[in-house]
């Protein structure tokens, strides 16, 4: 089994999106009228077309090359410089034509569009029908999996969302990359999920020349140079590039960055600088994910389930979140009753992600130590409730390095090794009610699965009884949970 490198996965979506163009048009309509123009220029090889919930229709044109795409931005034209400022990027919008179409080609249309392709994700309701309908517990968890990840129109938006910072940035910096992380690259990504990009500066290759530009000073680790790049930068999406709206610069947070809106994309987006080790966390759980296809149809399904029942939370604090959620599956994973993963080899330091070459031979001795385990999805999952529910938090840490767990050394209410920078802790903030509410929460999973693993069980079984109302949860979760509530209704003491 040979896993396509993190770096080369990355490399294509970039040049994918290089030879791409997203154009506004008045409706699906002018998808043909579209297609036609745009050949006058080469040959079209795919066309996505979608709506977003403000009823505007886009059409996503990939292009045979990325000659031929910047052939065609050098015939756009600008609006009056007086009514907007005259910025290139690869998002457009499609005219009215001022000479009407030629009759004669109406009838030669005959290019395939992908239309009607879902940006966000899929109704609740609709897709616990189908997990409903399913034969068994295993087929509901690979189900949410095909109906819940990001779709192929949603991973290149989101290149394409990377490819303007290049583009409007490349003047200043001529080999920087935007790279996105997390959820959207690493495989464990939800349809409709944010984006997170990262500017980075790969490492270039020695030259003999003689000639080095002039630059100033900079210093990755100065914290308030980072904070006034992010200021700079949250200055020039706001003011000059289309489609980035309600542009918000948080140079406090431990990592700063640009927080926005894309508009044209539909896509909600976090920017930062510098910051590396995002993209190296991003390829170990992308590798991981990639050797057995029972990894994300447990990450998954376990986020799933965690969001339903209020575990996680969009925004930072005390609560789990879903990184955290990720690498507790993972780590089960690597223990001996499962051995589905193996234990994570120490990585070297560096300053980017593995060439195609470093991937496939540290991908290689990890697979090596893999054990074929034929074990179905949903005993898994009942396991790694199990697992979990009893696990000693107060003790006990988790390192995927060595895939064994360890002596806490400090007092944080759950211990996860950053298996990046080992001696960070991934859950730090994490507090001990969360953690306790955690465990109480996978014995109620634990109890409702084995009761209900078959649809003979009724209506609501399965997989459905984990992600439908949380108002028979609340039942059993009162049954488990010593101390539910913990906060005090100052009223009710002076209530007579």
């Amino acid at each position: 089994m040979e896993i396509k490198p993190f770096r080369q996965v990355l490399s294509d979506r970039r040049a994918e999106a290089q030879r791409s163009l997203l154009i506004q048009v008045q409706s699906d309509q002018s998808c043909e009228d579209l297609y036609q123009y745009c050949s006058e220029f080469g040959s079209v090889q795919t066309m996505f077309h979608y709506k977003t919930t403000k009823n505007m229709h886009y059409v996503l044109v990939e292009m045979e090359s990325q000659p031929i795409a910047r052939k065609i931005l050098s015939n756009a034209s600008h609006l009056d410089p007086l009514q907007a400022i005259p910025v290139t990027s690869p998002f457009l919008w499609f005219k009215v034509p001022i000479k009407k179409k030629n009759a004669k080609n109406s009838n030669k249309f005959s290019f395939n569009i992908n239309r009607s392709n879902e940006l966000e994700a899929e109704p609740k309701k609709v897709l616990l029908e189908s997990l409903e309908a399913a034969s068994s517990v295993t087929e509901q968890i690979s189900l949410l999996l095909k109906r819940t990840e990001v779709n192929e129109l949603g991973t290149r938006l989101r290149f394409l969302t990377a490819q303007q910072m290049e583009m409007g940035l490349g003047g200043l910096f001529r080999d920087m990359q935007a790279c996105p992380f997390g959820s959207s690259v690493n495989g464990f990504g939800k349809n409709g999920c944010d984006l997170d990009l990262v500017l980075v500066f790969p490492e270039n290759q020695v030259t003999d020349s003689r000639l080095v530009f002039h630059a100033k000073a900079c210093s990755p680790d100065d914290r308030l140079q980072i904070q006034n790049h992010i200021e700079l930068l949250g200055d020039i999406m706001s003011c000059l590039m289309p489609g980035c709206t309600s542009v918000k610069k948080i140079t406090q947070a431990r990592v700063p960055i640009v927080k926005y809106k894309h508009e044209l994309t539909n896509l909600d987006c976090d920017i930062s600088l510098y910051n590396t080790t995002c993209l190296q966390m991003s390829e170990i759980l992308y590798l991981l994910g990639s050797m057995d296809i029972r990894v994300r149809e447990l990450v998954m399904t376990v986020r799933a389930w965690a969001k339903e029942i209020g575990l996680t939370n969009p925004s930072p604090g005390r609560w789990i979140s879903n990184f955290s959620l990720s690498l507790l599956v993972l780590f089960f994973l690597q223990q001996s009753s499962m051995k589905i993963l193996p234990p994570l080899q120490r990585l070297r330091h560096r300053n980017y992600i593995m060439t195609n070459e470093e991937f496939l031979s540290y991908s290689s001795k990890l697979l090596c130590h893999r054990v074929d385990n034929k074990m179905k999805t949903e005993d898994i999952l009942i396991m790694f409730f199990q697992f979990y529910a009893t696990f000693d938090f107060g003790s006990n840490g988790l390192n995927l390095l060595s895939g064994k767990t360890v002596v806490k050394p400090d007092y944080s209410a759950m211990f996860i090794v950053n298996p990046i920078e080992p001696e960070l802790n991934v859950s730090k903030n994490v507090s001990a009610e969360e953690t306790e509410r955690l465990q109480n929460e996978m014995r109620n999973a634990t109890w409702m699965l084995e009761a209900s693993t078959t649809s003979a069980a009724g209506k609501n079984w399965g997989l459905v009884k984990l992600l439908s109302s949380t108002a028979q949860r609340q039942t059993l979760s009162n049954t488990y949970s010593r101390s539910r509530s913990r906060l005090v209704d100052v009223k009710s003491l002076f209530d007579g």
